[in-house]
């Protein structure tokens, strides 16, 4: 709890410092890239044109970024190239 309670605390601030124009480029790891990619998913299942602009997730994540990124291949003994997937 100590760490929700943490990222609830510094969000604003976060937010703010992500809303700066010296802010153009953010490099997601692997379980912030699967949360937006659900965030996307979910604004396609709807329907992006029923979905407030204001809460649209712009679309910048392709279904490539899970192969070969995806680290439970890695555990398996395998690559996403030679998978075929």
């Amino acid at each position: 709890m100590c760490v929700l309670r943490e990222d609830i605390e510094q969000s604003e601030a976060i937010q703010a410092s992500l809303s700066a124009a010296h802010c153009r480029d953010l490099k997601l790891g692997y379980q912030e890239a699967r949360i937006y990619h659900w965030h996307q998913w979910a604004d396609a299942c709807i329907g992006r044109e029923r979905v407030p602009e204001a809460l649209q997730v712009p679309p910048v994540l392709g279904e490539e970024w899970l192969y070969p990124n995806d680290p439970r291949l890695a555990e398996a003994g395998r690559s996403g190239a030679a998978s075929g997937t």
